[in-house]
């Protein structure tokens, strides 16, 4: 993905463009808790992983939806994953 507008290597370091380093952690916990799940994380679980406020993080679930990052449904649990940020995850994930 070295073309990819949201990745940047400079030097050593791989720098994600369009969100926030915040935004970032949030993605990786919705990521890991559908993966050990089988379902999304509610806002409440979200925000007691990265010791956030429930508002903090919706402004951050909203920020990444916008983004293209995430979908999100009315209801409980209905944050997705979308295909833009299953390929940033693994970009990542090959670089750690």
């Amino acid at each position: 993905m070295p073309n990819d507008p949201e990745i940047r290597v400079l030097g050593t370091e791989i720098v994600v463009t369009g969100i926030t380093p915040k935004q970032k952690e949030c993605l990786e916990c919705i990521s890991h808790y559908i993966s050990q799940n089988g379902h999304s994380p509610s806002l409440a679980e979200i925000g007691e992983t990265l010791s956030q406020s429930a508002v903090a993080i919706h402004h951050k679930v909203n920020s990444l939806a916008e983004r293209g990052y995430l979908t999100k449904s009315r209801g409980k649990r209905t944050l997705a994953l979308t295909r833009k940020s299953k390929q940033l995850l693994a970009h990542l994930a090959l670089n750690d």
